[in-house]
């Protein structure tokens, strides 16, 4: 059997980043109650190969006022250009598929933000069982 590749759930691992480098909240789903200032992660597809993946993630920065949406977004936005390692494997690139766009939420019409990043990163490599 050859090298047997696993990859980290990106919104976990991306989730873990972000709130170890700024105190705002990162989630999947909009919680309930809904806080003032918070992420939201989406995955929205991209591709693989046999060690690594470029996974695509689409991030919806939500705040109290459109302008606070944009700074927020842009600080996040920001944030994931630093990031080099996620899940404790190297990020190889970030490449921005959409710059931070104002999007308010369809049913609420609450300010938000959102950009989508492809980040290319290494799985890990499993030691099959005998």
């Amino acid at each position: 059997m050859g090298e047997v590749i696993e990859f980290d759930p990106i919104k976990i691992v991306v989730r873990d980043y972000l709130m170890g480098v700024q105190a705002d909240p990162v989630v999947g789903k909009v919680p309930n109650p809904r806080p003032a200032k918070f992420t939201q992660l989406q995955t929205v597809g991209g591709t693989a190969g046999l060690v690594s993946q470029r996974p695509m993630l689409t991030f919806l920065c939500w705040d109290e006022s459109e302008a606070l949406a944009a700074r927020y977004a842009e600080r996040i936005r920001a944030l994931m250009r630093a990031c080099r390692v996620l899940g404790g494997l190297p990020v190889y690139g970030i490449r921005e598929v959409s710059v931070p766009v104002y999007r308010p939420d369809p049913e609420t019409q609450i300010d938000r933000y959102q950009f989508t990043h492809e980040i290319h990163v290494r799985g890990k490599t499993l030691t099959p069982s005998p």
